[in-house]
């Protein structure tokens, strides 16, 4: 599916699960253009992920920490990547 999004908006897409044994794996991506190189960020457009199940408990993308990347990841929100699962 493609889309697209503006500064501020949020986009939302019903998803049915019909099993409670059933997995789901969610991944967004975009191309982002190129930064400043004097920017503190090098992404440009920071799109957040998340869900929110039936429970309302919010559930965010993986992510590493670029300083100790041999660390396991953790979920939370991701500023540094244009793609997120």
């Amino acid at each position: 599916m493609e889309d697209s999004i503006s500064s501020g908006e949020t986009l939302e897409y019903p998803v049915s699960i019909t099993s409670s044994g059933d997995e789901i794996k969610i991944s967004i991506g975009w191309t982002d253009r190129a930064g400043s190189t004097r920017a503190a960020s090098a992404l440009v457009n920071d799109i957040d992920l998340e869900f929110v199940d039936p429970s309302s408990g919010i559930h965010r993308p993986w992510i590493l920490d670029s300083d100790n990347p041999s660390t396991p990841a953790t979920t939370g929100i991701n500023s540094v990547d244009n793609v997120e699962q």
